[in-house]
């Protein structure tokens, strides 16, 4: 279920030779040093970390997000900078669940050096719709939830009715009676075992596709920006990407689904290499936030420990170009400032000259104030408690 906004905007690139600009970000994607030893049984961490380096790839080990929320983090990072106050960068749209970025300095930096960008986004969140100050060339949506027609990726229609049947048991609902209610009928749910819903992860396995159609297509003087909702939730693939279902383990089923994630990683990877265009990119794949399994939640009255903290906000980032070295970075910096610095090249950026706010809020549930990111290595805090901003 795509929807394709080309937009005809027809610019001079006389003179112009700008290698690719690829920025891929996966949603919900931990940072490597923010990863527990007792969580990662396949020693993915580890696995990880070498195969992106011997690919050429500068990773940062201790990168991490503003926030732990998408549409917070995105705001942040994509104006190279921590925003106070979000109500100046985000338009929301809660009836169709859609959320409007409306500033973007990467996208308008882009635009300056003379690039045309062309973006995969999902219906959640919106980096098209306010597009006056930069140069979008096309616009490539998915739907991150719908009924769709079947797909052996996706759930059967009793599995959806399963899984409704155990929110409504949660909610002490009579399901029987609700069945034979308008308000069932209304939610246009699959009738038949040739349906089933979408979900984030699951949309975002089925519009792979256009991700690898876009890559064969990379020119010069363009940039790519591709936001895939995967290894969000739910996590439902196992390393293989076989659809296998949720699971009670989610731990086990979040790595499981980022090994998956990070195999179509490989074939995107492999498919731009065969592109002669693709020669000297830029390519730069990072997560929005960290892994979202043990976030604050109202059961627990938005409680934040240093612990989960580094669990939500520690967050991959690497970066391939002609201007950085490959290897592995332990400085633990915020993705805004790993963004900017591709453009700018501060001079020696350390930890110690950045200041490490980070927000613990999300949406109208609660708004806790700004802290400092804690110390952490290999998914184990190293400084005690949670200073206050």
């Amino acid at each position: 279920m795509l929807t394709v906004q080309n937009f005809n905007q027809e610019r001079n690139h006389t003179n112009l030779n700008l290698p690719p600009y690829i920025e891929v970000v996966l949603d919900e994607h931990i940072g490597l040093e923010g990863i527990s030893p007792k969580d990662d049984q396949n020693n993915l961490a580890s696995v990880l970390k070498d195969k992106y380096i011997n690919l050429g790839f500068r990773v940062y080990g201790k990168s991490y997000s503003r926030d732990f929320r998408s549409i917070a983090s995105f705001a942040s990072f994509l104006n190279f900078k921590p925003i106070d106050n979000l109500k100046d960068y985000i338009l929301h749209d809660d009836e169709e669940d859609r959320h409007i970025l409306t500033q973007n300095a990467l996208f308008e930096t882009l635009s300056n050096k003379g690039y045309d960008i062309n973006i995969i986004q999902s219906s959640y969140l919106d980096l098209c719709a306010k597009h006056k100050n930069f140069n979008l060339t096309k616009c490539i949506t998915y739907k991150h939830t719908a009924p769709v027609p079947v797909n052996p990726v996706l759930s059967s229609s009793t599995k959806t009715i399963a899984i409704l049947e155990q929110v409504f048991s949660k909610l002490r609902f009579d399901l029987s009676k609700i069945k034979k209610s308008k308000l069932w009928s209304m939610l246009h749910l699959p009738q038949s075992e040739n349906q089933s819903i979408l979900t984030p992860s699951t949309a975002t396995y089925q519009a792979f596709n256009e991700v690898e159609k876009l890559a064969k297509t990379v020119q010069i003087n363009n940039a790519y920006f591709i936001h895939l909702l995967l290894p969000h939730a739910p996590y439902v693939f196992n390393k293989n990407c076989d659809y296998i279902g949720e699971r009670k383990n989610k731990t086990k089923a979040y790595f499981d689904q980022l090994e998956c994630t990070h195999k179509l990683i490989g074939t995107l990877l492999k498919t731009l290499e065969t592109n002669q265009n693709t020669k000297n990119s830029i390519i730069v794949i990072h997560g929005d936030h960290g892994s979202r399994i043990e976030e604050p939640d109202i059961r627990l009255n938005y409680k934040f420990t240093a612990e989960n903290i580094v669990k939500n906000y520690s967050a991959f980032f690497m970066v391939k170009s002609p201007f950085s070295k490959p290897g592995y970075d332990q400085a633990a910096l915020p993705l805004d400032f790993l963004l900017k610095n591709i453009f700018t090249k501060i001079e020696q950026p350390t930890p110690d000259n950045i200041k490490k706010t980070i927000y613990l809020r999300s949406g109208k549930d609660f708004d806790l104030g700004k802290r400092t990111m804690p110390n952490f290595s290999h998914g184990i805090v190293l400084s005690q408690g949670i200073e206050k901003v």
